[in-house]
């Protein structure tokens, strides 16, 4: 055991782990045999310690590499920039946390889950700590179960990220999968690769994604597939959509009034307006979801636009009622 990275009490040292970490990945970037055997990326730029905001916020835990194709894959040129962030985390072989729920894929993956360190202030001002702390990540697990997911499914993924044009959502797709996945783990579907996917199960896959995505949003959070008791949010924190719809006095019944309502005073949404300039963003993030479901479903979709009842954080989430959802074909 490394006694330095603990205190007396013998909790971990997470600045002392950061620091480490930065010292190690500059040693790494700076030493010319790392880059010898690369032919197919070049290192444009690397961000490891400190940022445009280093004298307001905390120096950043992560290393943000970016990265440039600099040789032909399959013959073709790449020129989209590619940005890879590298984090310090522990790996505890064959643990899961106590309120992780009894899939068969924990037992499958018996390598367990890792504590990755974060620094959920530098997103979230109002965070109580300014040192790093290690939350529980299923990364390896979740990529270990898309993998062996289907092509058609493993190809709607990259399409729904192209369809929403938003890469700080990626990981909501991911959950969305995953969800997705479970929902019709039953349903036989053609193996082949990538190349070979069928349009139909393609645009089946796509509309089930987008589906959920949806549904997340009307919800206002995301719940943890391994952990559906933590909520992430889906924009910026749990229930923030929700607590302004309540203010508005959206109660179930009103919503589409109180939406004309919106809409009509939307030549009063300026600057020194602000609670109507967040209402007028609820209102069209809600808008341009619902657009993004409907714009791959055709005439496949019984779904209409409506206001989210407003629900308390305390609300829990109901697993199945969001599998049989997507089970639907409305």
């Amino acid at each position: 055991m490394c006694r330095e990275f603990f205190n007396e009490e013998g909790f971990l040292l997470t600045d002392e782990v950061s620091s480490r970490f930065q010292i190690c990945i500059q040693r790494v970037l700076e030493d010319r045999r790392f880059w010898e055997n690369e032919n197919v990326f070049d290192l444009t730029e690397s961000n490891h310690y400190y940022d445009e905001n280093a004298f307001v916020l905390p120096p950043r835990v992560c290393a943000t590499l970016n990265l440039r194709v600099v040789q032909k894959i399959e013959s073709k040129s790449v020129f989209r920039k590619i940005s890879v962030d590298i984090a310090p985390c522990i790996q505890i072989h064959n643990w899961w946390p106590n309120d992780a729920i009894p899939l068969k894929q924990l037992k499958e993956y018996p390598n367990g889950c890792s504590l990755v360190f974060d620094q959920p202030q530098r997103k979230y001002p109002w965070f109580p700590y300014s040192a790093p702390y290690a939350r529980i990540s299923f990364a390896a697990l979740e990529n270990h179960i898309i993998v062996k997911s289907p092509a058609a499914a493993r190809a709607a993924y990259m399409v729904a990220k192209h369809i929403i044009q938003k890469p700080e959502h990626s990981y909501i797709l991911k959950t969305c999968l995953l969800y997705c996945l479970e929902a019709f783990g039953n349903r036989s579907f053609e193996e082949t690769c990538i190349d070979e996917v069928k349009e139909s199960e393609l645009n089946f896959w796509v509309r089930k994604l987008l589906k959920c995505y949806l549904l997340f949003c009307l919800q206002d959070f995301v719940p943890c597939y391994f952990m559906p008791d933590f909520y992430l949010p889906f924009t910026n924190y749990a229930k923030s959509n929700h607590d302004l719809l309540k203010i508005l006095g959206v109660n179930g019944d009103n919503g589409l009034e109180i939406l004309e309502r919106v809409m009509e005073s939307r030549s009063g949404c300026s600057k020194d307006e602000g609670y109507s300039t967040k209402i007028c963003n609820t209102i069209d993030g809600i808008t341009n979801v619902y657009s993004l479901y409907w714009s791959v479903c055709g005439e496949r979709t019984e779904v209409e636009f409506s206001i989210p009842n407003p629900e308390s954080s305390e609300q829990p989430f109901r697993r199945e009622d969001l599998l049989e959802k997507l089970r639907t074909d409305a």
